[in-house]
């Protein structure tokens, strides 16, 4: 390799380098564990129900405006749909189980519709919404692989930058909040020497002499992969234990073009983040004309006077493979300090799946939800949410990404074609049966529920679906309650949750609107865990029953309209009230010592 340009030629020399800010947001004890899985318990429970909307929008009948041909592509896209959307439920139960395994408490919470963009890291806004090209695309950035979107969100930041120094230092500090590294800088070349464009913190104590840059640029005149290598000198910043660096180049031809080095903190391996720095060496040296290198060079090329520095941020994700990334290097750090274990204290819950609190077998109602009882089992959780659905790198066929792609193609392809229709039935955005002003709701479009029936179920559908997530929170706090265990999971969501939702799809948001309701998904803020037992219960089995009372009172002063769907709420109010029977029944049976003792749990005298 014999050429080897000097920088480019409107980047001043005697410029300052910038002076990259460290303060990200390291996952350093307990307390900060917990709260990252609450966010992402809520995440997660935002995107399940998301999916569900777009679901149950979906039209059925030829009566609606449907041809007959398309009935059957109508019926893939909701199916593909309400797959991802239990996967989702599944990843909420993971997550849950990550929580309790480390002494923390189910989170069930589900976040105010619509979720204001930037409320989780850089993630965009996510509201209820009816199923379009729109939606779906929308679904796609969420589940998009993390170096896909991550290199979009900077390639929109280059062009606001100052210079090229601040621009670099943008891109170097969103790499490092994505993939949950400490710091970094990048290096240009300047003759057969290399010199710094970006700095790191002084704290830090590296060192920018000749030497440094003259061998980095000996060193990469032969490409090769990029690979973590110790520290001399292991240095402490913040709450992190730095160390490990790696140097990732990038080459424009046979032209080195600069080399990005970050700073980081492994804790079984210095090989641990190899495959991820080959990742990230493919998304800075990409063939695409949007590469990140060349919309560089083209800020390089403004002649504008440098800053002398780097405004202060702080980072955040822009993807949830990054944000599980960095729950990953939480549990690491948790559990390990300069590569020697520091035992199992973390991990001091029940855990679905645990032989010892009497579930050996970890699924329920076909969710495979993995036990966690140690470092290895969670970091295995983490693995199979993110591979399932956000960010996998290999893209497997089953992936989330991969579904609603080839759905997108299909919708695509059946739009295109003669005799085009709307697959989805005119469904209000963000519904809710109460002035959003009463809910301190967020920024976003709403729809208020006025018509006298949409509102009288939807009601009904949000009572159902708060003692849902109750039994849920329940049941994922003691697993070893086989009575919820029956209970909490597929019976309510397939007898009433559907439906329910089935229902409010065929009703109108106002008398005389075309636009028709949907499922708000709204439950109040209050918690949701009912320690004791017997009265979970007792507080359950009242609930239900009090929604059946509920359904035949709604049922009969339906408009006549709507009468046949007053008979599916009958229905509905006689399934709530079985399981609210059978409810009732253990409680009488626990107190009189009769109980079957598989369905009471192991431990269950407590609880």
């Amino acid at each position: 390799m014999d050429n080897h340009p000097e920088a480019p030629a409107s980047l001043p020399p005697q410029s300052a380098p910038a002076q990259l800010d460290t303060s990200l947001c390291i996952i350093a004890n307990r307390s900060d564990l917990i709260q990252a899985l609450c966010d992402a318990a809520q995440l997660e429970h935002g995107l399940c129900c998301a999916y569900l909307y777009a679901a149950f929008s979906i039209k059925r009948r030829p009566e609606e405006g449907v041809p007959p041909d398309k009935l059957a592509d109508l019926r893939d896209w909701e199916s593909t749909l309400l797959l991802i959307a239990r996967q989702e439920m599944e990843h909420l139960g993971i997550v849950c189980n990550l929580l309790t395994a480390i002494g923390g408490m189910p989170f069930l919470q589900n976040p105010t519709f619509p979720i204001p963009m930037d409320r989780y890291g850089s993630l965009p806004a996510l509201p209820l919404e009816r199923f379009s090209k729109e939606t779906v695309q929308r679904f796609i950035t969420f589940e998009s692989p993390e170096w896909i979107l991550l290199s979009g969100t900077i390639l929109k930041d280059i062009p606001h930058a100052g210079n090229y120094s601040e621009a670099l230092a943008s891109a170097c500090q969103k790499i490092c909040g994505e993939a949950e590294w400490i710091t970094g800088d990048v290096w240009a070349p300047r003759g057969r020497t290399m010199a710094p464009l970006v700095r790191v913190d002084r704290e830090l104590g590296i060192s920018y002499g000749e030497d440094v840059g003259t061998d980095m640029w000996t060193r990469w005149q032969t490409p090769h992969a990029p690979k973590g290598e110790a520290l001399p000198t292991p240095r402490t910043l913040g709450s992190s234990y730095v160390n490990t660096f790696v140097e990732i180049p990038v080459y424009r031809g046979d032209a080195l073009k600069c080399v990005w080095r970050f700073f980081y903190e492994t804790f079984r391996s210095f090989d641990e983040d190899d495959t991820l720095a080959e990742t990230i060496e493919l998304m800075l040296g990409g063939p695409s004309p949007n590469a990140l290198q060349d919309e560089l060079d083209k800020l390089v090329e403004r002649n504008v006077a440098p800053d002398t520095g780097l405004r202060a941020i702080q980072p955040k994700y822009s993807t949830l493979g990054g944000f599980y990334r960095q729950i990953r290097k939480g549990f690491l750090r948790l559990c390990f300090r300069e590569h020697k274990p520091t035992g199992q204290q973390l991990f001091t819950g029940f855990q679905t799946g645990n032989p010892d609190i009497g579930i050996g077998d970890r699924s329920v109602h076909d969710m495979d939800l993995l036990t966690v009882s140690g470092l290895n089992s969670a970091l295995a959780a983490i693995d199979q949410i993110i591979e399932t659905g956000e960010a996998c790198f290999n893209r497997r066929v089953a992936s989330h990404y991969v579904r609603l792609n080839k759905l997108l193609e299909s919708l695509d392809s059946a739009m295109t074609q003669p005799g085009s229709f709307q697959p989805a039935r005119a469904t209000a955005t963000n519904p809710t049966t109460s002035h959003p002003k009463a809910l301190l709701r967020g920024t976003g479009d709403y729809t208020l529920l006025e018509h006298p029936d949409a509102l009288a179920v939807a009601e009904i559908f949000n009572a159902t679906y708060e003692i849902m997530l109750q039994m849920v929170a329940r049941f994922f706090a003691f697993p070893d309650d086989k009575v919820l265990e029956g209970m909490a999971f597929g019976p309510l969501m397939t007898m009433a949750i559907r439906p329910l939702a089935e229902i409010l799809g065929e009703f109108s948001v106002t008398t005389g609107s075309d636009q028709k309701a949907g499922p708000p998904f709204q439950s109040p803020t209050r918690d949701l865990l009912h320690p004791h037992r017997l009265a979970a219960w007792t507080v359950f089995g009242e609930r239900l029953q009090e929604i059946a009372a509920t359904c035949e009172l709604v049922e009969k002063n339906l408009r006549p309209e709507h009468r046949q769907a007053g008979q599916r709420l009958t229905f509905i109010g006689k399934n709530v009230n079985f399981i609210a029977l059978r409810l009732k029944t253990a409680v009488e049976q626990a107190k009189a010592g009769t109980l079957n003792s598989g369905a009471a749990g192991a431990g269950s005298t407590g609880n």
